[in-house]
């Protein structure tokens, strides 16, 4: 009876897992969402609140630079409330920030409203990992976390075609509302269904900190030296895939091959796409490889090794192109591996704190690379309206060297096998 008893109780944890997983999983496709949906109504967007470009490269800014500048407090709001109660009140604030939007007549409301979805964005990603990788072994954190970012860029998709073909239907304003009701929702059933742990985790009978305790834990986060190499390469290698995606592909695509925005979509498309099926693929390896660090540099030469094909022949015929950034989706998902790694070097009392301060070298590392590639363009073509192909192959390799630098310094992280599930710092002879 007692076995029994024991593989029901085992089959409920699973049950709420999957739960919880799905949950998480549209909450961070919303805020995939909301990071990129007002780019393909830019031109709407201008019209209707008499907006420059220059604004609209503001809005980009503003939330991303909200979401980095609220990493840390997030995370201590999850150590400190759990993801259950965190959660409704980071959705509220993005919730907010949509209604302002929607209603938004000048560039000063727009940017506003962007800074509210930053700060509900800030946590919300790592939040939906945390609530979600409580319930299943430490050795299948990368497997979940894969789950969660893999379903999450399908709001990378949705924020392209699908928002440009509603949009054409009821207007972006509408658009945003319709988002805004959806997000509401989300709240509601993050609040209803989410759970923390499980029973008997260490998480329930947490000691309750201060807040001045709460920021000693970030101090005790910072000064785990093993981590450090990992949030070089975790800065670095999602902000080689944003400049691509969120920069350079665009742009790459009309200077070069003279595609409309139609045609641009149809091809750069395929990154995300890749991204989706490489996090159901590329991150589950860690368990049957019981590696992590050998997955993140494999995937990080290949992705090198790409990046210098691009910079080596920037007229590649359109359909290997298309291939080539496929592939580049596919193996970009080792950025989830990156953040399982880092998982392996704090205690889950700092987990919250842990996993916002990899994701701040994650925001930090996309920004500064966006505008060290910004300020190279400027300077190779300064005032062009286009850039030529040898710029855009000074861009691919500068993203390489980028990219091998990091992984030279990753190299003195020590790696964590899914099978030892924490890190154990060796002992000192003295």
């Amino acid at each position: 009876m007692t076995a029994i008893a024991g593989q029901s109780s085992q089959k409920s944890i699973r049950s709420i897992g999957v739960r919880v997983v799905a949950i998480s999983a549209l909450i961070t496709m919303v805020s995939q969402f909301y990071r990129n949906a007002h780019v393909v109504v830019a031109p709407d967007i201008m019209h209707d609140t008499g907006v420059s470009a220059q604004v609209l490269g503001y809005l980009s800014g503003a939330l991303f630079v909200t979401a980095a500048l609220m990493q840390i407090p997030s995370g201590i709001l999850l150590d400190r409330y759990g993801p259950r109660r965190t959660i409704p009140f980071m959705l509220s604030a993005v919730l907010i920030g949509s209604l302002l939007f929607a209603a938004a007549q000048d560039a000063a409301s727009l940017i506003v409203a962007r800074v509210c979805m930053g700060i509900g964005a800030a946590g919300i990603g790592m939040a939906a990992i945390m609530a979600s990788t409580r319930w299943f072994p430490s050795a299948y954190f990368g497997t979940v976390v894969g789950i969660i970012l893999g379903l999450s860029y399908i709001g990378n998709i949705s924020a392209t075609l699908p928002m440009a073909v509603v949009s054409g239907w009821i207007g972006w304003r509408s658009s945003y509302l319709a988002v805004t009701v959806a997000t509401a929702a989300l709240a509601i059933a993050s609040a209803l269904l989410i759970r923390d742990a499980p029973a008997g985790h260490a998480f329930h009978s947490r000691t309750k900190e201060s807040f001045a305790d709460a920021w000693r834990g970030v101090k005790e986060v910072l000064a785990v030296r093993e981590l450090w190499p990992l949030l070089v390469i975790a800065g670095t290698a999602y902000a080689v895939v944003s400049c691509i995606i969120g920069l350079w592909g665009g742009p790459y695509l009309f200077d070069i091959y003279g595609l409309d925005p139609a045609a641009r979509g149809s091809v750069i498309i395929w990154f995300p796409a890749g991204m989706i099926l490489g996090n159901f693929t590329i991150t589950p390896a860690d368990r049957y490889f019981d590696t992590r660090k050998r997955i993140i540099v494999a995937c990080g030469l290949a992705m090198v090794a790409l990046l210098l094909m691009l910079a080596y022949a920037p007229h590649l015929p359109l359909v290997a192109l298309t291939g080539v950034l496929a592939l580049m989706g596919v193996l970009s998902a080792y950025t989830s591996v990156i953040i399982a790694h880092g998982r392996c070097f704090y205690p889950d009392r700092l987990m919250g704190r842990g996993m916002t301060l990899v994701n701040s070298a994650v925001l930090i590392g996309a920004g500064l690379l966006q505008v060290l590639t910004g300020a190279l363009a400027g300077i190779l073509a300064p005032a062009a309206s286009g850039l030529s192909a040898d710029v855009y192959s000074i861009i691919f390799a500068t993203l390489a060297v980028a990219l091998i630098v990091a992984l030279f310094i990753y190299r003195r992280c020590p790696d964590v096998p899914p099978s030892q599930g924490v890190y154990a710092r060796p002992q000192s002879n003295a």
